[in-house]
């Protein structure tokens, strides 16, 4: 169309969701489960030119987790990774396991 105003590609962000809430080790060994393996994961997105991370986590059976202190240990391990280059968004998915309130609970909390 004439009147439409073209796309700039240089104005294009990378966001990277590694892990979601459902799947497990079992289903796909290189999921990123642990703070240690969302922290690589995340460096290597970076490196790939992701700009963003969308950040679920989990507890050590690899349950879906919305524990602030299960996301403080990933966000740090995170940071250690790529420091401030890359923003780092929390998920509050229900999965089934969390009620809003929960879900308000760990923004608030973090």
């Amino acid at each position: 169309m004439a009147n439409e105003t073209p796309h700039n590609n240089d104005e294009l962000i990378l966001i990277v969701a590694p892990n979601g809430a459902y799947k497990q080790a079992d289903q796909h060994p290189a999921l990123p489960l642990t703070p240690r393996t969302l922290a690589s994961t995340a460096r290597r997105c970076l490196d790939a030119g992701a700009a963003m991370l969308h950040l679920h986590v989990r507890r050590p059976d690899g349950a879906h987790s919305l524990e602030s202190q299960d996301y403080r240990d990933a966000i740090a391990a995170v940071k250690k990774a790529v420091g401030d280059h890359m923003v780092i968004q929390i998920t509050t998915e229900a999965a089934r396991v969390y009620s809003p309130p929960a879900q308000m609970a760990v923004v608030r909390e973090l």
